[in-house]
Formats: C-alpha cells, structure tokens, sequence
C-alpha cells in the first residue's frame, strides 16, 4: 500500500511538474504570437532612434496600465516635444473610468513616447523582473505594450508586482 501510494504521488508529482512547464511554454507562445516575445536592446535602441529620426512633435497619447490591484489611464498632450497637459483616470468598480485629475509634467513624462522608451530601457536594465516584454509599433516607432513581469525577491517572483502597459491611442495634434 505505501509503495503504491509512493508511486502514485511521484506520478502525480511529475504530472504537476510536466503541467506547469506546459502551461509555462504555452504562455511563451501566446507572447511571442502577439508579437511579445521580448525585443532586444538593440531592437528597441532602433526603433527610439527612428523615432528621434522623424518625431511626431505634436500628439495626444492615452495609455492604460493594469496591475492586479490597480487600474489607470493617462492622457498626455505635447505640442512641439514638450507638454503641454497631462491627466489621470482611476479604474472604477466594473470597467469604468473615474474623472480626470490634472498632473504635473513630471507624473505626464512617462506616459510620452520618450517617457515609454526610457521605462522599457530601464526595466531591462535595472529592475529584478522575471521580464520585459515589448510590442513595437511599425509606423511610427514606438512601445505600444509594454508587459513587465513580477519583480523577483530572493530569487522568487513576488505576487502582484505585474504590470502591463498598453498605448490605446497616438493621434497626431492639429497645428495650432
């Protein structure tokens, strides 16, 4: 009886084992369907340099970020490169959005184009994410989503430190 009762556990065991790296490759693939599968350094210097090669000067940008316990969006108006307004939108219960806070030009500055580039370079860089996934943008070039893995703590991912970026919208800006 326990020898059957060891067998079938290490059997179970190696099936939760196989499971759980199947799960983990078909998340792999799923990313790199949606064209996640993690730019490079070098990709994404091109595509930054491309940008800064032929900017949109003026433009309106929307961006949503998603953590698990934390929904906002951010709006950010720039005229000839440089801010002009910039405001944040809290998730609400459901899928809504609350009303509009106005920020300062530092709390706008991620949320631009050179303010997305600057976070993707610096979490590949610096932070302890298990990773950092990237979707650029052909024309212009620039992050359209930005998927950052959980932060490790001791080598262990730590639950809720997730967090995805998406650009819903870039519009250029009518000339004043």
């Amino acid at each position: 009886m326990n020898r059957t009762r060891h067998r079938s556990n290490a059997v179970f065991s190696a099936r939760a084992h196989l499971a759980a790296l199947l799960v983990t490759a078909l998340a792999g693939l799923v990313l790199a369907a949606c064209g996640l599968a993690g730019a490079s350094e070098d990709e994404l210097a091109q595509a930054e340099a491309a940008w800064q090669a032929a900017p949109l000067a003026s433009y309106h940008v929307v961006v949503e970020v998603q953590r698990p316990q934390e929904r906002r969006r951010h709006e950010v108006w720039v005229r000839d490169g440089e801010i002009v307004s910039g405001t944040l939108q809290y998730g609400q219960d459901g899928q809504g959005w609350g009303p509009p806070q106005p920020v300062e030009t530092a709390q706008a500055a991620p949320f631009t184009v050179p303010g997305l580039f600057a976070t993707v370079r610096e979490q590949m860089r610096y932070a302890n994410r298990l990773f950092v996934r990237v979707q650029l943008s052909d024309t212009p070039p620039f992050p359209r989503r930005i998927v950052l893995g959980p932060v490790r703590q001791d080598g262990m991912p730590v639950e809720g430190t997730e967090t995805t970026v998406d650009v819903r919208l870039l519009e250029p800006l009518p000339p004043p």
